[in-house]
């Protein structure tokens, strides 16, 4: 997600519209994602441990509630939307991934709110499309890959029962 970031990002976009411009939208679009991640990877993920859920139900669970959280692009965008939809459902199960082993909220707050801020800048410029937005899908398509192959890394093994 890293390396997509730093290729998705519109560079020349964001410098036509300022520093100012650029520096605030960071700002928000990292407001955004601490706030996302602490209600799903941190409120969330807590919750469902509670409630005595393995580790794959509340990657699951907390995976889904991120996804219908965002599916309300589906209702104002349109069909368009449903391929933002399953890449943002992947990236939530990534992000998850990335809570569990730095065993915090603030890498995968950080990842998301770069994640937006990349994909967003590729919109400040009106009059143009961005093609290098497509890299984003390229890289969700790569992490779901990498899901199904490692799929059996995701929860850890149960102790022996006695």
């Amino acid at each position: 997600m890293v390396v997509s970031i730093v290729v998705i990002t519109d560079y020349s976009g964001l410098a036509g519209k300022g520093a100012a411009f650029a520096v605030l939208l960071l700002l928000a679009c990292l407001l955004v994602g601490l706030t996302e991640e602490t209600m799903f990877r941190g409120i969330g993920v807590t919750v469902f441990r509670s409630s005595g859920f393995t580790e794959g139900k509340v990657a699951l669970w907390s995976t889904v509630l991120f996804g219908l959280a965002h599916a309300t692009n589906l209702i104002s965008e349109g069909p368009t939307a449903f391929v933002q939809e399953l890449t943002t459902i992947v990236a939530g199960y990534f992000l998850y991934i990335i809570r569990r082993r730095t065993e915090g909220l603030l890498v995968p707050a950080l990842i998301h709110g770069l994640w937006d801020f990349s994909l967003t800048s590729g919109k400040v410029t009106s009059d143009r499309t961005y093609p290098l937005s497509f890299f984003a899908i390229l890289t969700m398509i790569v992490l779901a890959i990498v899901l199904v192959v490692r799929r059996q890394h995701i929860e850890p093994a149960r102790a022996a029962r006695s």
